[in-house]
């Protein structure tokens, strides 16, 4: 059996998300997309944020599908080499689940399938680069990836 054939053409972490349901058409709002944060009031690390928003708009093959987002942090070993570093305890990955039991539905190539929910407690050891990783089950790889910087 081959994997189901799924992209991610936007994905975004952000501090909010809304939509319009009077104008469903216009599809989702995001505001503070975080392409760097530091701790708060310099609190210092280790870290972590009550509550992010993903965002992700997705093509492929028509179906239900169901992902969570994997949180690992990026360091660089040599030029041009990284590693990632799980963040879920031992060598288990951190993941982030949906917090709905509602499946992703898309319905073709035509970029509309978006969807957005809420991460929680996203914790974060020390200053680098983080990367949120899409999953879609099914699939033996991220569909989508966004990093950002956390300094301090």
């Amino acid at each position: 059996m081959t994997d189901p054939v799924v992209y991610c053409r936007h994905l975004l972490i952000c501090r909010s998300v809304w939509h319009n349901n009077q104008r469903p058409e216009l599809g989702y709002s995001v505001g503070g997309i975080y392409t760097t944060l530091e701790p708060a009031d310099g609190l210092g690390y280790p870290f972590r944020l009550e509550r992010m928003f993903v965002y992700a708009q997705l093509w492929g093959e028509d179906g239900e599908y169901r992902a969570h987002v994997r949180l690992v942090k990026i360091d660089s070993v040599g030029y041009d080499e990284e590693v990632e570093t799980q963040l879920g305890g031992g060598e288990a990955p951190r993941i982030l689940p949906m917090p709905t039991k509602r499946p992703i539905t898309i319905t073709g190539l035509d970029y509309r399938a978006e969807v957005a929910f809420p991460i929680f407690l996203v914790p974060f050891p020390e200053p680098g680069i983080y990367e949120f990783q899409f999953w879609i089950e099914g699939i033996d790889h991220p569909v989508g990836q966004e990093r950002i910087h956390l300094g301090g």
